[in-house]
């Protein structure tokens, strides 16, 4: 690669010198930063979602860019005219993505604003994050699978010999992920008085069920308990099982309130609330909780092993007591049915709420970058590589300098997800440079901006020689 060439030679021995206009005509473009801004917030904020860079790298850029000017004598100006050229480029670029003609969301009922968004239906690619997502804790949380039943009875009396034998595994609570509108009169009794009975001093095992609904183009309608169980599983023990199912069929997050109400929270959340005090939890501004897997991973247990070991090995149902005490314990259907495509692979739908309980517990949850983060990096990026043009002679330097904005924009999104889980979603910083380099080799063709110095001439003056400066006129 060869060096950027300077616009003026500074000559031997003279400290470098960066002109007025060198400073003056970056920051020209700060209004224009502004101007998207406001422009943004007219597209009906869709661009809450797509950060692609911390915001504090920008300042840190530009010190660093006057640093290395003034250390190479390499100029930062340019000419007015390429200045407009990235005026209107960005102007465009975020004017098409912020009119959200090129995404293809799958909307939510009561979350259309905040939903992620999908643009050019790139959103899966980006999943690499997730292999930078450090998962520091180990749950608090055990999952317990069990096969679908024939009948609604025997799955009931299933679920009460699992509250039962939590209550003596000394656990902390249990989810049931299971919806009960529909009624088995007798055995709802018997559930009834089991779960009454772990509830009560001094063992105060807490209940929590999930609740089925009827779902339409503007509505989500709760499908209340039936009647023979709302004496034990009230209200204030019930919570939505729903996942945000993606334009690819992805589940990443799961909302915290159905229709974006808080009377009505999630499964996940009021587990969240029985692990700690309300007021500690810190709950995602876009109410969608972007989860993470713990570190232990949360292997499922089987129920049929453990009710064998509860009735037949005393040693290995130890073990499992173990196991489940001090947690509060999920329970759900090991059936395909249930089961969803998540980052990490086929997952169980229990195991999706425990996920996203944990990460709620432990206040470890994703969240993804301004759109003005976005803005700043993607203008200070095409500023530098007109630069780049400006002061190189060969298009390859220019490519090749914005292959390695392509490799600090990942390393970036990598150190950014890994130290503070926050998504730097590559897709539109990507898009946007790689479609400004044609414009960029374009723009020189058009507009030759390398200055060459004419060479020294030797003229022969009384037969000694002297070197003569020409003038460049013929």
């Amino acid at each position: 690669m060869e060096p950027l060439q300077p616009e003026q030679p500074a000559a031997v021995g003279q400290n470098p010198v960066i002109e007025a206009g060198d400073l003056i005509k970056p920051w020209v473009l700060l209004p224009i930063m502004a101007l998207n801004g406001w422009v943004s917030e007219g597209f009906k904020n869709l661009f809450a979602q797509p950060g692609h860079a911390i915001w504090v790298t920008l300042p840190l850029a530009l010190i660093t860019i006057l640093a290395v000017s003034a250390r190479t004598r390499v100029s930062l100006r340019l000419k007015w005219k390429l200045i407009g050229v990235l005026a209107i480029y960005v102007t465009v670029f975020f004017a098409v993505v912020g009119s959200g003609l090129l995404d293809w969301p799958v909307p939510l009922v009561g979350y259309e604003k905040v939903g992620p968004r999908n643009f050019l239906k790139f959103d899966h690619w980006d999943d690499w994050h997730y292999l930078f997502a450090d998962a520091q804790r180990n749950s608090d949380l055990a999952v317990i699978l069990k096969k679908p039943t024939e009948s609604i009875e025997s799955g009931r009396l299933q679920l009460a010999d699992i509250i039962e034998l939590a209550s003596e595994s000394e656990a902390k609570g249990v989810a049931l992920d299971y919806y009960f509108s529909q009624q088995a009169e007798d055995i709802d009794k018997y559930l009834c008085e089991v779960i009454k009975d772990v509830n009560s001093p001094p063992k105060k095992l807490t209940v929590l069920v999930g609740y089925d609904f009827e779902a339409n183009s503007k509505k989500i309608n709760r499908l209340p308990n039936a009647p023979t169980l709302s004496a034990c599983l009230g209200e204030t023990n019930q919570g939505h099982a729903i996942g945000y199912q993606e334009f690819d069929q992805t589940i990443r997050s799961t909302p915290l309130y159905r229709e974006n109400n808080d009377r009505y929270p999630a499964l996940s959340l009021r587990i969240a609330n029985e692990l700690v005090a309300p007021n500690n939890l810190k709950l995602p501004d876009n109410h969608l909780v972007q989860f993470v897997k713990p570190e232990n991973e949360l292997k499922p247990l089987d129920w049929d092993q453990l009710w064998e070991h509860y009735k037949r090995d005393p040693e290995a149902w130890s073990h499992d007591k173990d196991e489940l005490r001090d947690k509060f314990i999920l329970v759900g259907d090991d059936f395909q049915s249930d089961q969803f495509q998540t980052p990490y692979g086929l997952t169980a739908g229990a195991m999706i709420h425990a996920f996203a309980a944990h990460s709620l517990r432990h206040s470890h949850i994703i969240v993804k970058s301004k759109w003005w983060a976005s803005l700043s990096m993607i203008l200070a990026s095409c500023f530098l590589m007109l630069v780049v043009s400006t002061h190189s002679t060969k298009w390859p330097i220019t490519v090749g300098f914005v292959l390695l904005l392509t490799l600090l924009f990942a390393v970036a999104a990598s150190l950014a997800m890994y130290l503070w889980l926050n998504w730097i979603d590559l897709i539109y910083s990507l898009i946007a440079i790689w479609l400004f380099l044609p414009v960029v080799l374009l723009a020189k063709k058009i507009w030759p901006t390398v200055d060459r110095q004419p060479l020294p001439t030797l003229a022969i003056v009384n037969g000694s020689a002297k070197p003569e400066i020409s003038s460049g006129h013929e």
